[in-house]
């Protein structure tokens, strides 16, 4: 007898549907007729009858489910138990980012301070960080990318300062100060799928000020220099990205974008009690305190 016969044989006795069931285990009909053929074979009574085409629990099916179900949830119980104990003790933090380059130094002088705790960052989407399937203990990143509910959010540092960076050729080259309505008939550089946030910006503080871009190049870490200097377009990013990101040789020059609708500020983020082990406790209050004092 197999734990994925029982598991086939409960989802059939609570739909009492083949079909269905069938769908729903994403397995053929057939097969899993076979399955409860074979488990009832093994018992040596019968669980269900059947009539025509429809399919019922009988005095055995029920008395079995009863015990079986009980016996299911006893060993999903033990099992959800154990990974508790197993986050408890685990001393790796699973940290979702997108702009890892912002957390670099953070990061470094971490593991040097606390060698005991493992630190592993994975870049994700947008998409990956608004589905409900979020799998990480924490995520690093702009507050303004969050969009579901569900969240814990304390944010790390300042609101940041919105920068437009143009080459020495561009018209704009001389100015400070720049209104984002004056942007409507710019081509934008973003970072496409190396950094998706980039594009997100644009986008988003565009909408907040009623336009759409009127064009995108989609470029990486190297090319969107590249694009940027020859005067293909411009950037628009944050005071704290552009000192992550770029340094400057004296070819490109950076404006201060009068923005107030939607200035970016980074965070750090959990999904409801996901601080759950006392590694993770422990880096947060870490963060927290890093950040107060930077």
């Amino acid at each position: 007898m197999e734990l994925l016969q029982l598991r086939y044989f409960c989802a059939l006795a609570e739909s009492q549907h083949l079909s269905n069931t069938a769908k729903k285990l994403m397995i053929a009909p057939p097969s899993l007729s076979l399955t409860i053929s074979k488990l009832e074979a093994e018992l040596g009574v019968k669980l269900f009858n059947r009539e025509k085409r429809t399919i019922y629990l009988n005095e055995n099916g029920r008395l079995f489910y009863s015990k079986i179900k009980q016996s299911l949830e006893l060993m999903d119980d033990a099992v959800r138990e154990m990974n508790e104990i197993r986050h408890q003790t685990d001393n790796t933090i699973r940290i979702a980012l997108t702009s890892p380059l912002i957390w670099n130094q953070f990061f470094q002088e971490f593991q040097l301070s606390y060698p005991d705790i493992r630190l592993d960052s994975t870049v994700i989407s947008l998409d990956e960080l608004n589905s409900s399937d979020f799998k990480y203990d924490f995520f690093m990143g702009n507050g303004w990318d969050i969009n579901e509910s569900g969240w814990t959010i304390e944010r790390l540092g300042k609101l940041e300062t919105t920068l437009l960076l143009v080459s020495k050729l561009h018209p704009y080259a001389a100015r400070k100060t720049i209104a984002v309505d004056e942007l409507k008939n710019e081509t934008f550089i973003t970072l496409g799928d190396d950094n998706p946030t980039t594009d997100y910006f644009v986008q988003k503080l565009c909408s907040a000020y009623g336009f759409k871009p009127k064009r995108i190049i989609k470029a990486n870490y190297f090319t969107r220099i590249s694009h940027l200097k020859q005067n293909d377009g411009v950037v628009l990013i944050s005071d704290l990205g552009f000192s992550k990101h770029f340094i400057n040789d004296g070819t490109i020059h950076k404006i201060k974008v009068n923005d107030t609708k939607y200035r970016r500020y980074q965070t750090i983020a959990w999904k409801d009690n996901a601080v759950h082990s006392k590694a993770c406790a422990e880096f947060l209050n870490i963060v927290l305190d890093y950040y107060r004092n930077v």
